[in-house]
């Protein structure tokens, strides 16, 4: 990912910030991202809307690996509050039971 950018302002902030959010998002270690993120906010120019791309990329792979998530689980994973997470599931069409939450059939989680 640091390849792309050149040399001299590798080291610059916030590139280091930026490339370690990549990082965690990339190796699948959500709730790290999320708490990084949280960390860097008065370093990391604020983007408009950037949590929305990134949940949506974040469920994409979620819901490839698992075929039920934990209420509570996704909850951390996806860095929603208890309605916003009703909200989510609702959008999706998500079905809720027993605290798990079912994940739409894919060929990777079959």
């Amino acid at each position: 990912s640091q390849y792309l950018i050149s040399s001299e302002f590798q080291n610059q902030e916030p590139v280091p910030k930026l490339v370690n959010l990549l990082e965690l998002l990339e190796g699948g270690k959500y709730i790290e991202f999320w708490a990084s993120k949280e960390s860097y906010k008065d370093r990391v120019p604020a983007v408009k809307d950037f949590d929305k791309p990134i949940r949506r990329f974040m469920f994409g792979v979620i819901k490839r690996t698992y075929i039920a998530v934990a209420r509570e689980e996704l909850m951390g994973l996806l860095n929603l509050k208890d309605e916003e997470l009703t909200a989510f599931i609702s959008d999706e069409q998500l079905i809720e039971a027993d605290g798990l939450i079912k994940l739409p059939p894919t060929k990777e989680n079959q």
